[in-house]
């Protein structure tokens, strides 16, 4: 910290006493991090050794004194004690009104830490700000702002979202009139930020993503969906189209807002009007409910970005854009949860608009006629002192921490000229809000000309308007009502708001146990290497860093220091030291070099030289340095290319003939819970061929046996048309939506009815000791301290609730009740929590019976589920699918109008008729028939839905398979359907066996009475024929998997390890395998030729004669141990298949 307050005093308080700056402003403090040159350096104002990481360095000692101490670092590194900064972490003070920023620190980072050491930066941070005395000199902390680091989400979520606003604060009374806002901060009120522009383009990598975002009813908006629909929008040809989806550097900032904006306009198209729709056509119902997707995004996308790149709008209209966005994502997210977004980028988003909120209302109580801009938020001033810093550099744009340090001052120069003189500014390319193209490239606050006084906005008023919008919006669409429930959700008392969805003080991504990826990101970590490559395969080492000349020799002995310094000073390269000092024979030890400019102690007496301690470091602790590339995409740590097109052939918005796409219409058998065999109607939303994605296939491959095509459905709710008639076909119409199940979120209320009507409760007078452990009650379920309660006293309990705020634990658990038992009361850590009066008669919890465990007073459940919809998709293979091809009709000529309400904008829907749909079932019965499908191989829905299998008008289950139903619930969970033996035609469900057990008996010589006997010396394990090209079996071994081949007809899939080892229930292991006695010319992973276990016998008599094996045990050279196991039988599997010993 004392670092920390030297560098503000200097960096911030010195030149703002200068300029004679008085007027109190807010401030923000920015963290960020940059790439460093993995290299130790010396730092002469504190003698010491730089650019190892923080976390780490502690543990050595950095002095630079004499030759061990620098022989000791190097050692550590070695050793892995201590490391290298891969990264430069700085943080540095942004005043709000001011361009630029302060940089108050300059740590090297290992990329080890994690999030309890990045709140210890913060706290240090913000206790050194008010420590110096630069809140009063320049204006309070306000906010801290990064951008979408894991880390430092987590632990600023721990650092500021501990203390509810306390009602004596200038704030409450503005604040706690904005339902729905999260009034969560620490102390000084500070809040979280995160960068706008990084949340613009995670945004755009989100729906460039093949995952996209899932919005409406279910419909999902990605890469594929928006490539048919952008060259729709004017001055977009496919050429841009490709160029805004599939970017080269998914970083660019323009680039990001100019898809943010096609998005937008396209939004506005009409796809049921001309040209989208020909006249005298019906319009694509599958279109409309695409643009019914995208309209909910574009809203989205629009009140996002107009408040940061509209200079018109006041600060009234910011607030009104901002406050819709948050609702209108609220509402998405409730609804679709991670499939509408990651958690990462919700918390973000959100976090981020209630930054925006608190900061207004700061900037109104501190001087509500000074404006307000939203450009101050965000981490925007950091990047440019990074984007300064490496220009320092000229053509060498890569520092160590010492040029770091060193040119951290003339970086910030640097923007303070570019501030006084924008006409000089051209702003970065990757960071600017608008189009290259146009006249303006970077927007600042100078060019604003909205009103953007802070007291001339009212938040209420703005607050309520926004959310109105959202509302009336929302009624629009398909999204079910009880997702935007606004005014229940928030009401008090049931602890949601806007960043805490389901209440229960759990928050999307930062409670533990969330560890889902971050989709809106596309890194990914990597190990440190000195260039990074692109793609997944290791860098190759940099050798065009050295001539070719001066290469390493592989023979070559390492050198030592004393030789590595001798060619340092060699006398053949005296140009190079003209400024060295002189080193005479009488040097000495208590004789340091001497003379103008130089620094005695910079110097070390090292092996009768004295040597500059730059040059130790150098060549002791650093020797094998390599420069990182200069390039950004290749120096960005665990950067990888993404969302790179896929084979253009595969997207296509035109008539798709003969292929199948994704977005297409198919039907397939369902089993469900109760055993019933039922059809479906489902959407492709993805098509696979041997495991590579597709867009399109060709119908004829989906159908065939052969190919290994999957196909990956949602399915779809069809209800019984109430218009049909006895005399016409029965239409079935889609109502719009898509069979989902239900996930319970538990809501938890707890609260004490005496502490509620106590008026002194909430002010509690906490001693030290419980402040102290604030730290350590943050951000855990009250479970897990029922959890230690039970087994632990009270203090482990609040270690177990570490990460949650303390006046929440306290609040929530109410631990100093008298009820709880003695040795678990809080009272006897902290004394001074009085305890609840006498008159307190229970706990009241909701959704909580560990409470009832702990408290013997009676408990009243009160509170409400939230209830979470997942679509349930289907994963069918290509051959066991019916193409569907319905018409398209008015919804409300056959639905009524609640069955109608996710039905698209326009009342279009698609219908089929039931005899279709019944001509439907009975084929891909056929096929499951024909192809041996095992009956656990059909999809089967994983909890029971009253919307399926469909209902008729009567209520009763309707498009079943009555053939597959009887099948299912004779054979059992799990059951194959059965077939026939070629051989004695006996129905079997495991044909391979029921064959082998002929051909083992064949084998041995064990009559039989079959109508078609065994045929040859190796016969199919599946149809008995000997010779039958089709028959033949290949064999490939891949690490443990084992993968065969054969094209027989009665071929059956099983499990091979299940097979090859044999159980009781199924003894027989006549599986394909590969004889160790043949020489084999393709390798151990390619397909070879097999032989079925069975057949090895009568293979050994042909062609490896002059062994002996189990059928001959007497005659021939003894077995290869791996041969014999390989024959052997075991004694169940004899006995069972009833062949002698």
């Amino acid at each position: 910290m004392g670092v920390i307050q030297h560098n503000i005093a200097a960096v911030v308080l010195a030149p703002q006493a200068q300029a004679g700056l008085n007027t109190l402003r807010g401030v923000s403090f920015l963290i960020d991090e940059m790439a460093l040159e993995e290299a130790a350096g010396y730092l002469p104002q504190s003698n010491s050794i730089g650019g190892l990481c923080w976390t780490h360095s502690h543990l050595v000692d950095t002095t630079l004194n004499n030759y061990q101490s620098a022989l000791g670092v190097a050692d550590a590194l070695k050793s892995g004690k201590v490391h290298l900064g891969k990264e430069l972490t700085v943080a540095g003070a942004h005043v709000f009104g001011e361009d630029g920023i302060y940089p108050i620190l300059a740590a090297p980072t290992c990329k080890s830490e994690n999030f309890t050491d990045m709140e210890f930066v913060f706290e240090s941070v913000i206790d050194s700000w008010y420590a110096s005395g630069a809140d009063q000199a320049v204006g309070p902390a306000w906010s801290f702002a990064t951008d979408g680091d894991a880390t430092r989400r987590k632990a600023g979520h721990c650092a500021f979202l501990c203390n509810n606003i306390h009602f004596t604060s200038p704030l409450f009374g503005m604040l706690i009139n904005l339902p729905g806002l999260n009034l969560l901060t620490r102390k000084y009120e500070m809040t979280l930020d995160f960068d706008y522009k990084h949340v613009f383009k995670r945004f755009c990598t989100l729906i460039r993503s093949r995952a996209g975002m899932r919005l409406n009813n279910g419909r999902c908006i990605n890469s594929s969906m928006l490539e048919r629909y952008l060259t729709w929008v004017d001055n977009v040809d496919e050429s841009r189209a490709l160029k805004l989806l599939y970017p080269d550097d998914p970083q660019d900032v323009p680039r990001a807002v100019a898809l943010m904006n096609a998005v937008i306009s396209l939004s506005n198209i009409d796809p049921t009007l001309p040209p989208y729709t020909l006249d005298g056509t019906e319009p694509n119902v599958d279109v409309i409910a695409d643009f019914d997707a995208i309209k909910i995004l574009s809203h989205i996308l629009h009140s996002l970005l107009q408040p940061f790149i509209n200079i018109t709008l006041s600060l009234t209209e910011q607030v009104i854009f901002l406050c819709r966005c948050t609702h209108l994502i609220y509402a998405c997210y409730r609804n679709q949860r991670r499939a509408f977004m990651p958690n990462q980028l919700y918390y973000d988003v959100q976090t981020l608009i209630k930054n925006i909120i608190f900061c207004i209302a700061k900037q109104q109580k501190l001087d509500a006629t000074q404006p307000f801009t939203l450009l101050d938020t965000g981490d925007d001033p950091i990047e440019l002192l990074f984007a300064f810093l490496r220009m320092c550099g000229g053509h060498n744009s890569a520092v160590n921490y010492k040029q770091a340090l060193d040119r951290l001052g003339a970086a910030r120069d640097i923007g303070g000229v570019y501030a006084r003189n924008p006409d000089l500014a051209h702003g970065h390319h990757r960071l600017n809000l608008t189009s290259r193209s146009e006249s303006v490239d970077h927007i600042n606050r100078s060019m604003w000309v909205g009103d953007i006084i802070s007291g001339h906005c009212n938040l209420p008023s703005a607050w309520k308007q926004g959310q109105d919008e959202a509302t009336q919006f929302l009624q629009l669409t398909q999204i079910p009502p009880q997702a935007y429930d606004f005014d229940s959700y928030f009401s008090f008392g049931l602890g949601m708001d806007l960043l805490c969805v389901f209440g229960e003080g759990k928050y999307p991504s930062v409670n533990d146990g969330d560890t889902e990826e971050d989709r809106s990101l596309n890194v990914r970590v990597v190990p440190s290497i000195p260039t990074e490559n692109v793609g997944d395969e290791p860098a190759e080492p940099e050798t065009l860093l050295v001539p070719a000349e001066e290469g390493a020799n592989e023979n070559e002995p390492i050198r030592n220091f004393e030789e590595m310094l001798e060619d340092e000073f060699d006398p053949s390269q005296s140009d190079d030291l003209d400024d060295s000092p002189e080193i005479s024979e009488d040097d000495s030890p208590t004789a340091p070099p001497k003379g103008p400019g130089i620094r005695p102690a910079d110097y070390l007496w090292c092996e009768k030289k004295w040597v500059h301690k730059q040059m130790v470091c150098r060549l002791i602790i650093t020797p094998n340095f390599t420069p990182k590339s200069q390039v950004r995409l290749l120096r960005v740590r665990g950067f990888t290319s993404v969302n790179k097109k896929a084979d253009v052939d595969e997207v296509s918005n035109i008539l798709h003939g003969e292929h199948f796409i994704t977005g297409d219409l198919f039907l397939t058998l369902i089993r469900s819970q109760g055993k019933v065999l039922s059809l479906a109607l489902a959407r492709a939303t993805s098509i696979s061929e041997n495991g590579l994605s597709r867009g399109r296939i060709n119908t004829a491959t989906l159908a065939s046996l052969r190919s290994n095509v999957k196909v990956v459905g949602e399915m779809m709710v069809l209800l019984p048309s109430i218009s049909s008639t006895p005399e016409s076909s029965a239409l079935w119409v889609w109502n719009g939506g898509y069979l989902k199940t239900a996930s319970p979120v538990v809501t938890i209320r707890i609260s004490c009815p005496s502490y509620d009507a106590h008026p002194s409760y909430p002010t509690h007078p906490f001693d030290t000791r419980l402040t102290r452990l604030t730290r350590l009650t943050r951000a855990f379920h009250p479970f897990h301290a029922f959890r230690a309660f039970r087994a632990f006293h009270a203090f482990h309990a609040f270690r177990a609730f570490r990460a949650f705020h303390a006046f929440h634990a306290f609040h929530a658990l109410h631990a100093h009740h008298p009820c709880l038992p003695a040795p678990v009361r809080i009272i006897r850590v902290f004394p001074r929590l009085s305890a609840c009066p006498s008159t307190c008669p229970h706990i009241r919890a909701s959704a909580l019976p560990l409470a009832r465990s702990i408290c013997p007073c009676p408990s009243i459940l009160i509170g409400t589920n939230a209830v979470m919809q997942r679509v349930v998709t289907l994963s069918i293979p290509g051959h066991l699918l019916e193409l569907a091809n319905p018409c398209v009709v008015n919804a409300l000529e056959h639905l009524t109008p609640d069955q109608a309400s996710e039905v698209n904008s326009k009342g279009l829907s698609w219908a089929l008729s039931n005899d279709g749909l019944e001509a439907a079932a009975a084929s891909v019965w056929m096929k499951i028939v024909e192809s041996k499908v095992p009956i656990n191989s059909i999809s089967a829905l994983s909890s029971e839905s009253s919307m399926f299998p469909y209902k008729d008008l009567n209520g009763s289950d309707a498009l079943v398979c009555v053939a597959g139903t009887t099948m299912l619930a004779a054979s059992g969970r799990g059951k194959g359907v059965a077939s026939t033996c070629p051989l004695c035609g006996e129905a079997t469900k495991d044909l391979r066996s029921h064959m082998g057990g002929h051909i083992l008996r064949a084998a041995r010589g064990v009559p039989e009475n079959v109508t078609t006997a065994v045929s040859g010396p190796q016969p199919c394990g599946f149809c008995g024929r000997s010779g039958v090209a089709k028959c033949a079996v290949t064999f490939k071994e891949s690490g443990r998997s084992v993968t065969w081949e054969s094209q027989c007809p009665h071929k059956e899939n099983f499990q091979y390890g299940s097979a090859n080892k044999g159980s009781d229930n199924c003894p027989c292991r006549n599986v394909p395998v590969i004889c160790k006695l043949c020489v084999h010319q393709n390798h151990q992973t390619d397909w070879r030729p097999a032989i079925w276990r069975y057949n090895l016998e009568a293979h050994m008599n042909d062609h490896h004669p002059e062994y002996a094996h189990p059928g001959k045990p007497h005659s021939g050279l003894p077995l290869p141990t791996i041969m014999f196991n390989t024959m052997m039988l075991t004694p169940v599997e004899q006995t069972r298949l009833g062949v002698p010993p």
